[in-house]
């Protein structure tokens, strides 16, 4: 096993009027920059990935001629990180966060690519479906 790679998913500003004891805090939008992969940024051989369904983001791309997948996720606004992975064997994140746990399974049958959610929230609820198409290549 590799060595932990950390990542720290959130970027707040902090504002307000802080003479009058007024703050705010927003989330601001972490950008990704994702690998280029073996063969550069030629677009014939990706397949661009915005893909949503209800509190799973996914971007990323599939790099066809590498026969690789670079995905960057976020569940329920946290951004996870930028995962890559063979077409063949797939992507598995297991999530154990103080709020999320989980698992997220990214995977290739007959040329389209799926994911697999499970995900529990410690405030209230789940997240589960099975064999969800995100894009066929």
């Amino acid at each position: 096993m590799a060595a932990p790679t950390y990542f720290s998913g959130t970027v707040v500003k902090i504002g307000g009027n802080v003479a009058k004891g007024h703050y705010t805090v927003q989330q601001e939008p972490i950008h990704h920059f994702f690998p280029t992969g073996r063969h550069g940024h030629r677009s014939e051989n990706k397949v661009e990935i915005d893909f949503s369904i209800g509190p799973v983001s996914v971007k990323g791309y599939i790099d066809i001629a590498a026969e690789e997948l670079v995905i960057s996720v976020s569940v329920a606004g946290i951004p996870f990180g930028t995962f890559t992975g063979s077409l063949k064997t797939g992507i598995t994140i297991d999530i154990n966060l103080l709020l999320i746990r989980g698992t997220l399974r990214f995977y290739v049958k007959d040329s389209t690519l799926y994911l697999d959610v499970d995900v529990k929230f410690i405030w209230d609820g789940e997240f589960k479906k099975d064999e969800i198409p995100i894009i066929h290549f």
